[in-house]
């Protein structure tokens, strides 16, 4: 389920987030092609990437071509593209070869970074953000201590 995660110092660090920033948006399972893709994961990404760069993707939480071409336009200027959006799984928001050579930031970590920069007054509270979509907004409502 998409969510709020806590944001490491390191991973802070490494996005060049400042201020009082101690979370990133995540999801649960990767999004792309061959990955689980779950609903409200992927609704996450569209939001995210219709904000940033106004991919102009219907927000139907349902992974296909248009969403992957999406992605894939996001990661050109980034440095990687494998068209999906990994779950960041260690502390410093690398990814690393099987010689533990750094190979990219985590997709999520640079999407929260792009988001935040374009709407850092929404980035606190994404329900605050009017373009979210009501699903969204009623997921991040039933959290506590949001």
């Amino acid at each position: 389920m998409a969510h709020k995660a806590s944001l490491s110092d390191e991973v802070k660090q490494s996005m060049d987030i400042g201020g009082d920033v101690k979370h990133y948006w995540n999801i649960d399972k990767a999004v792309g092609w061959e990955c689980k893709n779950d609903w409200d994961d992927v609704l996450l990404i569209q939001y995210f990437l219709n904000s940033i760069n106004g991919a102009n993707l219907v927000e139907d939480g349902i992974f296909g071509k248009k969403t992957y071409k999406a992605i894939r336009a996001f990661q050109k200027g980034k440095g990687f593209v494998d068209g999906k959006i990994d779950v960041a799984t260690n502390a410093d928001g690398y990814v690393y070869n099987s010689t533990q050579t750094i190979i990219s930031v985590y997709a999520i970590y640079t999407i929260n970074l792009s988001y935040y920069k374009k709407h850092q007054v929404f980035y606190e509270d994404l329900r605050m953000d009017n373009k979210l979509p009501s699903e969204l907004c009623q997921i991040f409502s039933s959290w506590k201590n949001n």
